[in-house]
């Protein structure tokens, strides 16, 4: 892995540039959605797809009303078998609105993609916050949307693996309509708790109701260097039949 930050302060820029080689990954802990090759379980090491990654990102902070935007394009490509090559272009605009203690964050990017054919997808994301005067406490209202079969545009593919619903077949960021509210607080110190509520929605073909998730995630840190959190989601699917309920524990030390 390669990376460049450049900063010029006086003209209030960010610009950084990155480079990466994906087949030393192992495919256990870091999958890539590619459609050319299945994990072999079977192997401790199992090496993932060999693709080249390059990208170039700018931002540029309080450009106007305090509004930062941000642009990025990152291409990938398989260096073994000329069967895929990706580019994804990103902008963002975020800042406070005139409304007092709201906040706003807006991107979208574009899949351009080349497999046996040409195809273009879309990932879009829309959230509000509200920044509550007690206890450190966000309300947030969110929505994202990730192209299906859509007029012109293809399913959405990210890079790597990212669990939109927590659903039995773990929907990706694809094929996919979610809007949803989340609240959180910080009831002590050293502890934050977070309560949200989606409501999914298949974009396979047109927009139908998928499922509704609600989940529940705690995170105390009694020092800098240690956290110990536990998340709970239930998510109800139309049909029954992508039903699931999550528990999972964690903990972490940070050197």
């Amino acid at each position: 892995f390669i990376s460049l930050l450049l900063k010029n302060i006086s003209l209030n820029f960010e610009l950084s540039a990155y480079a990466f080689y994906t087949v030393l990954l192992n495919s256990h802990f870091t999958t890539i959605l590619d459609f050319q090759k299945e994990q072999n379980k079977s192997k401790l090491y199992d090496l993932c797809p060999d693709y080249f990654t390059a990208g170039i990102k700018a931002v540029f902070p309080y450009l106007f009303y305090e509004q930062t935007l941000s642009a990025e394009c990152l291409s990938a490509f398989r260096t073994s078998l000329n069967t895929d090559s990706r580019t994804y272009l990103e902008l963002s605009l975020s800042g406070p609105l005139p409304l007092e203690n709201i906040f706003y964050n807006a991107n979208t990017a574009f899949l351009l993609r080349k497999t046996d054919s040409f195809s273009v997808s879309n990932l879009t994301n829309l959230s509000l916050l509200y920044f509550l005067p007690f206890k450190s406490s966000v309300v947030s209202l969110n929505c994202v949307y990730a192209s299906g079969e859509n007029g012109i545009l293809k399913p959405f593919t990210g890079f790597t693996s990212q669990t939109a619903i927590k659903s039995l077949s773990e929907m990706e960021y694809s094929s996919l309509l979610k809007t949803g509210i989340s609240f959180s607080i910080k009831p002590a110190e050293k502890l934050l708790a977070k309560l949200s509520a989606d409501i999914a929605l298949s974009a396979e073909n047109s927009i139908s109701y998928a499922g509704t998730q609600t989940a529940l995630n705690l995170m105390w840190q009694p020092l800098s260097d240690i956290f110990i959190g536990a998340d709970c989601s239930l998510y109800f699917s139309k049909n029954k039949d992508q039903d699931k309920t999550e528990l999972s524990l964690k903990a972490g030390i940070n050197f």
